[in-house]
């Protein structure tokens, strides 16, 4: 029926850790069967022999394991236990370095305890020095001392519970812990006498030895709070954050609606007026009036214009953002399409609309649900009563102003499905008409080009074929 205790340990270089860990606590707590359970720990692993442990242990490998454990005094050999101590750690710290594991027990015993400890702490730094890991069990108060001032070092205690005055044997890593010999004696059947004298004369080292324990254990209680409190803190200021998150994105839509609300009778009140316009082209049309017809589609022009400057300019969907297959808004063709393919190095992307592929500016592409509906059913008033038309005039126009203009145009005629469209750019220089035909030459919906004939503009236009 007795119980098994786990052993948790941590033993080596690092910020949590240490090269030695310097074992105190009661008698027959456990510190001896620790120290002996990480030896064979690591003997078993160095065998190939299942270890004992939890997932998650990390055992490292070790050249050597350097032991001095219990009393090898010999009056033939004449060795004291203290001398049988000295002779054995001699060999050791002889034999040790990097990649040794050194487990000593009762560091600094049987001898005067003031030179003990002086002995015992040299021995520990000496080892420490030299790379090796080191557990040692000790009852020297002044080991303890010296190892809770070493950055390398580090103390740990067997509990003990002051209720039932019993070993717990649980290792608690940080604290050094108390003998309790007095308290130990006494349930091994020490006489009463004996154990009352044994507490009136614990003197000053056992009470400086229990204030040095107090301090400790006030520190970790002082840590403990102070890292609770500032937990604490992290997860108000969390929850501030993402308050603050919420208040400014719920801002921003708000001042999103305001904006869409304002563009959207702004928008009303022009396409009212261009209803009024479109039944004033229709009458036009019918009277067979040219000049009526080129001033309504003036009008119409203008009041697009007007719409595009009232109109919220969504921005375009990063280059990195778009994927094949995404639903996309084409500013050039005021239309919804889906995304085929995207050239990344020219930035252009093909895509789908209506069934018809075409070749667009990477930088025309808006998100659907960015694009007010009225924006997307808006068009001129030439292009509600009639189809795309079939030529363009770039004369007099910049390469790059007349390339960016041809490219709606190409769009337009394509979705319209006419078979034939005329460019018209003249002779001038030259420059612009090789520039337009060399931009036709790869185009994606031009199936072929040629010089215009005499009629059609000569070589001062080309008439495209579209696929």
């Amino acid at each position: 029926n007795t119980q098994v205790v786990p052993l948790d340990m941590t033993l080596g270089p690092g910020e949590e850790s240490a090269r030695v860990m310097a074992i105190t606590g009661p008698n027959a707590g456990g510190k001896t069967v620790t120290m002996k359970t990480v030896g064979l720990c690591l003997l078993m692993a160095l065998s190939g022999i299942p270890v004992p442990a939890g997932e998650g242990t990390s055992i490292p490998f070790m050249t050597g394991l350097l032991v001095d454990i219990g009393d090898e005094q010999s009056v033939e050999a004449h060795l004291s236990t203290f001398s049988a101590h000295a002779t054995n750690i001699a060999r050791i710290i002889k034999s040790s370095g990097p990649g040794s594991l050194v487990l000593l027990d009762e560091l600094g015993t049987g001898t005067d305890p003031s030179q003990g400890a002086a002995l015992g702490a040299a021995v520990l730094q000496e080892l420490s020095d030299k790379g090796a890991l080191v557990l040692a069990t000790t009852h020297l108060v002044d080991i303890v001392g010296y190892v809770h001032k070493s950055e390398a070092m580090v103390n740990a205690s067997m509990t003990f519970d002051e209720e039932t005055m019993r070993p717990l044997y649980r290792l608690r890593r940080g604290e050094p812990g108390q003998s309790h010999a007095i308290e130990t004696a006494a349930t091994y059947g020490m006489p009463a006498s004996v154990v009352e004298r044994a507490k009136e004369l614990a003197g000053t080292i056992q009470v400086e030895f229990e204030g040095l324990v107090r301090d400790l254990q006030a520190r970790r209680l002082t840590l403990e709070r102070e890292e609770e409190a500032a937990a604490k803190e992290r997860e108000a200021l969390g929850l501030e954050r993402r308050d603050l998150k919420k208040k400014l994105k719920e801002a921003d839509s708000e001042k999103k609606n305001i904006i869409r609300k304002a563009y959207e009778d702004a928008r009303a009140i022009v396409r009212s007026v261009k209803r009024e316009a479109a039944g004033l082209l229709d009458k036009a049309k019918k009277d067979k009036s040219k000049a009526a017809l080129k001033s309504l589609d003036t009008v119409g022009k203008v009041l697009d214009s007007q719409i595009d400057a009232l109109t919220e300019k969504p921005e375009p969907i990063p280059m990195d953002e778009l994927e094949e297959g995404m639903r996309v808004y084409v500013t050039t063709i005021r239309l919804d399409a889906d995304v085929v393919s995207i050239d990344k190095k020219n930035k252009r992307v093909r895509v789908n609309a209506s069934g018809k592929e075409l070749e667009v500016a990477a930088k025309t592409l808006l998100p659907p649900e960015n694009i007010p509906k009225a924006a997307k059913v808006r068009t001129h008033l030439v292009e509600r009563t009639t189809k795309a038309s079939s030529e363009i005039k770039l004369i007099g126009m910049r390469v790059d102003e007349a390339l960016e203009r041809l490219e709606p145009f190409l769009n337009s005629a394509s979705l319209s499905s006419l078979d034939f469209v005329r460019v018209i750019h003249g002779i001038g220089t030259g420059a612009l008409r090789s520039a337009v035909r060399e931009h036709l030459e790869e185009h994606p919906l031009v199936e072929s080009y040629r010089p215009g004939d005499q009629h059609e503009g000569g070589d001062g236009a080309t008439v495209v074929t579209l696929r």
